[in-house]
């Protein structure tokens, strides 16, 4: 069998940028329909996903813009009268 032997050096340094995660984005995006209001959102993965999921908020009436690596959404609700 086969071994690793890993012995420490130091102090690991650096910076890591983490994508974002289209598991986490298209619920977060349906639920920017619920904010009475603007929504800022970052890190959203550059997917299909997530732009078909932008074309449907804004088919359902939601303001969609992007603003320097964000998006913008604002979904204001209506109360009905009855």
């Amino acid at each position: 069998m086969n071994t690793l032997s890993v012995r420490p050096s130091g102090a690991l340094r650096g910076s890591v940028t983490v994508g974002g995660s289209k598991n986490a984005a298209l619920p977060i995006l349906a639920a920017c329909l619920l904010a009475d209001g603007p929504t800022l959102l970052g890190n959203l993965p550059a997917i299909r996903d997530v732009t078909q999921m932008l074309d449907i908020l804004t088919g359902m009436g939601c303001r969609v813009a992007q603003e320097r690596g964000y998006i913008r959404t604002c979904a204001h609700r209506r109360t009905r009268s009855g």
